[in-house]
């Protein structure tokens, strides 16, 4: 299987260009798959972060008026955002303004993004799919011989 890659894409920064890659490599690693390293277009930027679930934000988060000028926080859909912001219970409630789904992201660039929960909302070991996928590799292998 041989996907498309991106070489080069001017409209999205460093650290999306970076991510990319590494997921490119992380799915090469289990799948086997033709990868392309993307060309980096512009300046050098700072590293995506991950946070956990388990990660508090304090409310303190968003005292700075400059903060959703440099900061945005992506998260998987609409309904995962709207949870998060809720005004009562949700965690993000005091910085809303910089909690934005995959899709309401598009286009907007910031020197600062966290992905929240992508990986926790799937209940899969990520980790073992590959072990899965070398197994009826190997099998098939061996049943060749």
């Amino acid at each position: 299987m041989k996907c498309c890659i991106l070489k080069k894409n001017y409209r999205c920064s460093q650290e999306v260009i970076s991510l990319s890659n590494a997921l490119s490599a992380w799915r090469h690693s289990f799948f086997g798959d033709d990868k392309e390293q993307l060309e980096a277009s512009g300046e050098a930027v700072k590293p995506i972060g991950t946070l956990k679930y388990s990660t508090k934000i304090h409310d303190d988060f968003s005292d700075s008026s400059n903060l959703a000028v440099t900061v945005m926080i992506i998260v998987a859909d609409e309904a995962e955002r709207a949870r998060l912001t809720h005004k009562e219970d949700g965690i993000f409630r005091h910085c809303s303004n910089i909690v934005f789904s995959i899709h309401g992201s598009k286009g907007l660039e910031k020197d600062t993004i966290i992905l929240y929960g992508f990986f926790e909302n799937y209940g899969v070991d990520f980790s073992k799919i590959g072990d899965k996928y070398h197994q009826k590799n190997k099998a098939k292998a061996q049943h060749r011989l």
